[in-house]
């Protein structure tokens, strides 16, 4: 039970992580005034939104192999990852004074904490189909920090939303 809890544990936190990605780029279209800007943010938060779904669908998978189980321990892995990754949570001072380079400087960190927690935690699974969606999970974040970063330089040197190459991130 003990190699379970640590597996939920985990799977917790990379669901409260996709959540705060989805709620980031949510919250930050709602500042850009410019179309392709608000276009951009809208698909990176639906791809969040995937991701934790895949979670999900892995966190209930989880708990099929258990025939009984103690459902305070799932609220505890809830507030254990909430506290963890919440605990002083930056975006309001970046939403505050709001500059474009310095939100998207924000996402691509979060994005690489998202690549470290999921390159770190994969090997903890016995389940092979957990170990290859956190890998997966790794290189979809990294894709990411790839398409922030010239998103960045474009916003930065250009005062646009608009690339030279604007290949979009793909969703499995």
């Amino acid at each position: 039970m003990e190699k379970l809890e640590k597996t939920l544990k985990v799977i917790m936190q990379a669901i409260e992580i996709e959540k705060y990605g989805y709620d980031f780029y949510t919250s930050m279209r709602m500042m850009v005034k410019d179309p392709e800007g608000v276009m951009i943010l809208s698909k990176l938060a639906m791809m969040e939104l995937d991701h934790a779904q895949w979670l999900e669908d892995a966190y209930l998978d989880q708990l099929h192999v258990v025939d009984e189980f103690d459902e305070t321990l799932e609220m505890d892995l809830l507030l254990e990852a909430k506290e963890k990754i919440f605990l002083d949570d930056p975006r309001v001072k970046v939403f505050r004074a709001f500059d474009a380079v310095q939100a998207l400087d924000f996402a691509i960190d979060v994005e690489k904490k998202s690549v470290a927690f999921y390159r770190d935690n994969q090997e903890i699974f016995e389940d092979t189909r957990l170990k290859e969606l956190f890998s997966k999970l790794v290189d979809f974040e990294a894709e990411h920090i790839g398409y922030l970063t010239k998103l960045k330089d474009s916003v930065d040197a250009h005062n646009s939303w608009k690339m030279e190459d604007p290949v979009m991130p793909q969703v499995m």
